[in-house]
C-alpha cells in the first residue's frame, strides 16, 4: 500500500520529473489544452491549479512565486490576466482531465 505518498513519481528523477511538470503546466497555460497520459495530467492538473490560485491573489509575491513554475512571459500574461479572471469565483479544479 501507498501510505503518505502525496504525489507520483511518474519514473524519473526528482530534476526531470520538476521540469517536465513546469514544461507541461506552461504549455496547458499557453494552449489550454494539452495532449499526454492520464497519470501526467493528474500531477499538471495539481499544479496548474497552484498557479491559478496564486493568480487569483494577483499580488507581487504570487507573480514572483508563479515564475517560478511557469516558464514564458506570455504565458504569466495570460494566466494573470486572463485566467485570473475566468475562475475567479471557481474554489479549486480549475483543469479537468479528459
Amino acid at each position: 500500500m501507498k501510505h503518505r505518498v502525496i504525489f507520483r513519481k511518474l519514473g524519473r528523477k526528482t530534476s526531470h520529473r520538476t521540469a517536465m511538470l513546469r514544461n507541461l503546466t506552461t504549455s496547458l497555460i499557453e494552449h489550454d489544452r494539452i495532449r499526454t497520459t492520464v497519470t501526467r495530467a493528474k500531477e499538471v492538473r495539481r499544479v496548474a491549479d497552484q498557479m491559478v490560485t496564486l493568480a487569483k491573489k494577483g499580488t507581487d509575491y504570487a507573480r514572483q512565486r508563479a515564475a517560478v513554475t511557469v516558464k514564458t512571459d506570455e504565458a504569466m500574461e495570460k494566466l494573470f490576466d486572463t485566467i485570473a479572471g475566468r475562475y475567479k469565483f471557481f474554489v479549486f479544479l480549475f483543469y479537468d482531465c479528459f
